[in-house]
């Protein structure tokens, strides 16, 4: 039988959850707001924890990679 790898919950709202911090919300208004729209109850620290996991990676996975100069990428995995 295979099974598949962990998977979070909050893989499917990371573009939200970045527009919403760009948008200077607070962990807790992003928890709030996943809860009342998405039905996701989880704490602001769960949210915050997985946001900064993800982001601080030697290699991002597809579809991370940030916004604006792609030089500073190349510099962040060559670290």
């Amino acid at each position: 039988m295979k099974y598949k790898p962990y998977s979070s919950p909050l893989e499917a709202h990371i573009d939200l959850i970045r527009s919403m911090r760009r948008g200077r919300k607070t962990w807790p208004e992003i928890s709030a707001h996943l809860e009342r729209e998405h039905g996701l109850k989880t704490s602001h620290k769960t949210i915050q924890n997985f946001f900064k996991h993800s982001i601080n990676r030697k290699q991002l996975p597809l579809g991370f990679e940030p916004l604006g100069n792609p030089n500073r990428l190349l510099d962040r995995l060559r670290r």
